[in-house]
């Protein structure tokens, strides 16, 4: 008898490991599928934080712990650099390959999810944690992002498990949980300045509730011992360049709008309804509040209460002037699990309704991904694979069989395009990956007429796109004159390449005569 009763419990626990194990294998191998076919090179803040990651590990590898500690300590300079240490166990196991740093957002998923799970099971039942790792598997802005190398999918993995230490342990002052909370908001510190904002509410309510000093000591100071050494050297820098980002001149290409005008809040909103979490999932969730106040489940709504304090900093971003929605990716997870818990409440009595309704997001996803079993237009950061390949690796060639390099010297190649799929970041990486002799600068960032003449003069080639997707209004405001002024000048000389770019452009190459 007591066999069949634990034989009974088991059964229902053994579904939902398999019912998880299946959700993440199939999130990770379609993001490994996307990025299998996807042959365009990174954009801007990828690839600088790959050829960092590149950087970082061959310091490592040559000079070991001390080489580790001095370039990581030295990385970005105005951004938190754990980003970039992250693939160093991947490069070791697998090779020194940016490609394979991508595999680190499967293991951000791998955490995310866990925590979504678990913060599900004790807020509502293990069927809607289920549901909530579902939604986070197939919301536009958090499957997008896994294809991406940025910060925000692993910081929102570092927020999910954050708020599950603040929300699913019975006991808060139990040293154990505090010190992981420390150490988990120092890799958060780490990852982003701005991840306090993310935490604060939630580990601030969990600290109240335990009227405890010794809980708040034990969750700061590890914390400090891990965040404090970097930030010690940068914090000024980055307060400045996270104040910039958000409301200064960085801002501007972001903006929608006036940051309190109706306009540019709709608009917003917008957004983040159809690249976010999307207008399908949004409906849904209204619905279910519907029926759940129509039968007046209150209680559903108290349970679920804790999630408003993880859901309150989307007023920062919704006044905030720059509008980029991949900045609300770490408070998706809360919109995944009150929606979860919100509908399990609404068709608890006709719970196969629930996979019905899940249907059209993973036909979405697949329609957006791979065109297929239909095409859908791109949703931010959510698109159909690239399978056209541009010619970083080939130009970067061509310039290395022509350079004549001394032992130990670096030549200044200068980049007069700045566009997602051709920058100087991206060919910053091909040369680290390609351990070539060279250091990419850009023309995209100088609106000083003498500072580029003086960018040209000490640079000794250039490379250029004529053609295809236009520039940038904010950026590289004298390309075109700064382009005829160097092929008109006597001190350059082009190289043939002329060769066809994915975007109908064409990639010239000039070298500066010796």
């Amino acid at each position: 008898m007591r066999n069949k009763l634990i034989a009974k419990h088991a059964r229902p626990e053994l579904v939902t490991a398999v019912s998880f194990a299946g959700l993440y294998l199939a999130s990770a191998i379609v993001a490994l599928a996307w990025l299998r076919l996807n042959r365009a090179p990174p954009a801007w803040d990828d690839s600088w934080y790959l050829s960092n990651s590149l950087t970082l590990y061959d310091a490592w590898t040559s000079g070991g712990l001390l080489g580790f500690a001095k370039q990581f300590l030295a990385a970005l300079g105005f951004k938190a650099p754990l980003i970039t240490a992250l693939p160093l166990p991947f490069y070791l196991i697998f090779g020194r390959r940016w490609h394979f740093a991508f595999l680190v957002n499967l293991a951000a998923m791998l955490a995310l999810y866990a925590a979504v799970w678990s913060i599900g099971n004790r807020l509502r039942s293990s069927r809607a944690g289920l549901i909530a790792v579902y939604i986070c598997a197939t919301m536009p802005l958090l499957y997008g992002l896994s294809r991406w190398y940025m910060v925000e999918y692993p910081l929102a993995a570092c927020v999910a498990a954050a708020c599950w230490l603040a929300i699913v342990p019975q006991d808060f002052t139990r040293p154990w949980v505090g010190v992981a909370l420390g150490i988990v908001c120092g890799f958060g510190m780490l990852l982003k300045i701005v991840f306090p904002v993310f935490v604060a509410l939630p580990i601030g309510a969990a600290l109240f509730r335990s009227r405890s000093w010794r809980a708040l000591a034990r969750v700061a100071i590890p914390c400090i011992l891990l965040a404090g050494p970097w930030y010690a050297l940068h914090w000024r820098a980055t307060v400045d360049y996270a104040i910039a980002s958000g409301y200064g001149d960085l801002a501007a290409a972001q903006r929608t709008g006036a940051i309190f005008s109706i306009a540019g809040i709709s608009t917003y909103l917008g957004l983040v309804a159809q690249r976010g979490v999307s207008s399908y999932y949004l409906l849904v969730a209204v619905c279910a509040v519907a029926v759940v106040l129509l039968r007046r489940q209150f209680q559903t709504f108290r349970r679920i209460s804790p999630l408003a304090w993880w859901l309150a900093p989307f007023l920062i971003f919704l006044f905030g002037d720059n509008k980029d929605i991949r900045y609300i990716a770490p408070l998706l997870p809360a919109f995944s699990l009150a929606a979860a818990c919100l509908l399990d409440s609404a068709l608890e009595r006709w719970r196969l309704v629930i996979p019905l309704l899940l249907v059209f997001p993973l036909l979405s996803l697949l329609a957006v991904s791979f065109h297929w079993p239909y095409a859908a237009p791109d949703a931010g950061y959510a698109s159909y694979y690239d399978p056209n390949t541009w010619l970083h690796d080939e130009i970067m060639r061509v310039i290395a069989d022509s350079a004549v390099v001394r032992p130990g010297e670096k030549k200044l190649v200068l980049l007069g395009t700045d566009r997602g799929r051709f920058n100087r970041e991206n060919f910053q990486l091909t040369a680290v990956q390609n351990r070539l002799p060279f250091e990419v600068q850009a023309t995209a960032y100088e609106k000083d007429w003498g500072r580029l003449l003086d960018l040209a003069r000490a640079s000794s080639y250039f490379i250029y796109k004529q053609g295809g997707e236009p520039e940038s209004p904010f950026f590289n405001t004298h390309a075109a004159e700064f382009i005829a002024c160097l092929q008109s000048s006597p001190d350059w000389v082009e190289i043939p390449f002329g060769r066809k770019l994915p975007d109908g452009g064409t990639a010239h190459i000039l070298r500066r005569r010796d």
